[in-house]
Formats: C-alpha cells, structure tokens, sequence
C-alpha cells in the first residue's frame, strides 16, 4: 500500500536553514538557528511547528515557537508538495512563560523533491497592530544544496 501523500514530508527541516522576520516590508530580526517541523499528517493536512523565534533577536525574542495545525497539503506534479492555510489561530508561551495567542493571517508554503523547504507565515502575536511575515527556508538534509 501507498502512503498518503502527506506522510512524504512529514519531518523536521533543520539543515542550511534561515529565518527571516519583516513587519512592514522591513526586517526586524533573523536567524540561522531554527527549523520547521512537520508532523501529525492527518487526512490532507498537518501540523507545522516553527521554532526560533527567539533566536532572531529585536521584539520577537520573546517567544521561541508555535504550531498551526490543519495546514492542507497537495502534490505538484513535479513532486513537490504546496502547504497552504488561510486564517488560523494558536498559541505558544512566553519565555517568560506566559500565555501568548497567535492570530495568523496565511500560512504558504513548498517542499521541493529534493528535501528543501520554503514556508511563509503571516501572523500578529498578542495585540500587536501590524502583522509579522516570516519567511524560513530550510532542508531534512544535510547535503542539500540551497
């Protein structure tokens, strides 16, 4: 039998890895110390945790991860898989270790064949007024040229 097609990405990107944070068009922090986690396939969708927040200094730094589960999965005939999800909500915890809700706006992104991944998320954490892009690039490989 055949596994459904999102167990093929189900894994953890951590290899020649970026984190980039813009609010505004303009960067206010990055990392090269994170990683997208990709797990709990259920039917078309997943769960995908982002990490390193708080390693991309500036106000960011005051949370280090969060999940957005039911991120909807499709295979492109070149095989690989686009992520997509609309309007989400979550929630993370402080470093400080107080509760933080994550309104998030779009949630994009690709997994090439080769094992790199491209994944954009829009979201406001707390009450903040303008929403954060961030943009992490990343492999499951170590020998994945970028």
């Amino acid at each position: 039998m055949i596994p459904p097609v999102r167990y093929y990405i189900k894994d953890t990107y951590k290899y020649q890895t970026n984190l980039s944070l813009k609010v505004q068009g303009g960067e206010v922090g990055s990392t090269t110390d994170c990683q997208v986690k990709i797990e709990n396939p259920t039917g078309s969708t997943v769960n995908v945790t982002i990490s390193g927040f708080n390693n991309a200094g500036g106000s960011m730094s005051n949370f280090e991860k969060f999940t957005v589960t039911g991120v909807n999965v499709t295979k492109a005939n070149n095989g690989s898989y686009s992520l997509s999800l609309g309007a989400f909500e979550a929630d993370t915890q402080k470093t400080t270790g107080e509760a933080l809700a994550i309104n998030g706006t779009s949630l994009n992104g690709t997994i090439n064949a080769d094992g790199t991944a491209t994944v954009s998320i829009v979201f406001s954490p707390g009450s903040m007024p303008m929403p954060i892009t961030a943009e992490f690039t990343g492999s499951n490989t170590q020998s994945s040229a970028q």
